[in-house]
């Protein structure tokens, strides 16, 4: 069902991100299929199986002290400790509930701050005008060790560090958030130049109102910003593939994964079982647009 319904996305995925080269969204760099023979006492059968091969967030050279996974609910959204195990597994994802526990939060400073709130609300209608939901922020922090000069890579400088975690540039702001068109299930299409060329129309009121052809930046940008020609990074990994925090203390490596559960009879049903049960605020099945606002706020209120 996932690969199906993975198949029906590509194109608006596809285009999406080549119009937002900022993007949180977990890239998908290949869908595989291997036919396994199942046999028993009676019958062979023939069953295929899925995978993808995706990019992986905490491709990083530094250790991720912490790592969590979260959606914005509550309801079941704490790591019981058996999982964790003593002393604690640092590659168990912990939950919500362990973040408010912990009064973990991202320090990036005001703009910075702007620039992920910005992308990531885009990002979240996208995923809520497909009528997605289970989607979560994946975040690895990794505490500096001040005091360990081989830490980081060597062509880290520290005026280099500065410069790309505290200087903000246009492409870090430029963000065209989603709007499906009125009866149909998307307006974004390859032109007949070919795929690399994407039309794209955002939502209105927010983000750049201008379509993108693709993520590079042009060459005569990337002087004006006193960068080398050629692709930019994205700004949320801009320093050992994260983002450094405003105090220099912390490295943040975040991204949107699990986003590919519909929200479709079997979830509308879950959602009506589960709302009498437990607050229905707080857990984790709701419809699209309320996932998408509660998602957005938890991050949000958790950025300073």
């Amino acid at each position: 069902a996932e690969a199906r319904f993975f198949r029906s996305l590509l194109k608006d995925y596809y285009a999406y991100l080549r119009a937002n080269p900022h993007t949180l969204l977990c890239k998908f760099y290949g869908l595989h299929g291997l036919r396994l023979t199942k046999k028993t006492f009676v019958s062979t059968k023939v069953v295929k199986l899925y995978f993808v091969v995706m990019g992986n967030f905490f491709n990083t050279p530094v250790e991720i002290q912490r790592r969590y996974d979260l959606k914005g609910s509550w309801v079941g959204r704490s790591t019981r400790p058996e999982k964790l195990g003593d002393p604690p597994d640092r590659t168990v994802a912990l939950k919500d509930n362990d973040f408010r526990v912990r009064r973990e939060q991202l320090n990036l400073g005001s703009e910075r701050r702007a620039a992920l709130v910005s992308q990531l609300t885009s990002d979240a209608h996208f995923l809520e005008d497909h009528h997605i939901i289970d989607y979560s922020l994946l975040l690895g922090i990794h505490d500096r060790d001040m005091t360990n000069p081989e830490e980081l890579p060597l062509s880290d400088t520290p005026a280099s560090r500065v410069q790309a975690s505290h200087t903000p540039t246009r492409g870090m702001m430029a963000v065209a958030p989603f709007r499906s068109s009125p009866g149909s299930s998307t307006n974004i299409g390859a032109s007949a130049s070919g795929a690399g060329d994407a039309v794209y129309t955002p939502r209105e009121g927010g983000g750049s109102s201008q379509p993108h052809g693709g993520g590079d930046d042009t060459d005569n940008e990337a002087i004006l910003q006193g960068r080398p020609p050629g692709p930019r990074v994205p700004f949320h990994e801009e320093f050992c593939g994260g983002m450094l925090s405003s105090d220099e203390k912390q490295i943040y490596y975040l991204g949107i994964i699990d986003f590919l559960t519909l929200y479709d009879n079997r979830k509308i049903l879950e959602y009506a079982v589960k709302s009498v049960r437990y607050d229905r605020k707080g857990i984790s099945c709701v419809p699209p647009p309320q996932y998408a606002e509660r998602f957005i706020n938890f991050i949000a209120d958790n950025v300073r």
